[in-house]
């Protein structure tokens, strides 16, 4: 998305009304969309509608959970023989190995 799409040139009070109707992940992934909206949810510091927040760790896993409603997400950090596997527990389709990242430090970044 670039700096010249609709959305962008909305009010930022409209902005914060589409923000306040997201959900944790739908957030997350408007984050993720480019670096002006990276920029305005990072600003506009919306609470994403998570009602519980749990963090696990250990030496050879961290995890975190957010309770949404009635919806959980639990993600795992996994330690691994050359890097680290993260996981969606509730969806064991999506994962990813990274080579070479310390699985502690990668919860702690995605976390804050």
């Amino acid at each position: 998305m670039t700096d010249k799409s609709p959305f962008l040139k909305l009010p930022e009070i409209v902005m914060d009304n589409v923000l306040h109707y997201c959900d944790y992940m739908e957030i997350a992934s408007l984050r993720k969309t480019c670096r002006s909206l990276r920029k305005f949810v990072d600003t506009a510091k919306s609470d994403g509608r998570v009602d519980k927040v749990m963090i696990d760790c250990d030496a050879y896993e961290g995890k975190f959970f957010l309770q949404l409603g009635e919806k959980t997400i639990e993600i795992a950090y996994t330690k691994t023989m050359d890097g680290c596997g993260i996981f969606d527990t509730g969806n064991w389709l999506w994962s990813r190995l990274l080579k070479g990242e310390d699985h502690m430090e990668l919860l702690k970044n995605d976390f804050s």
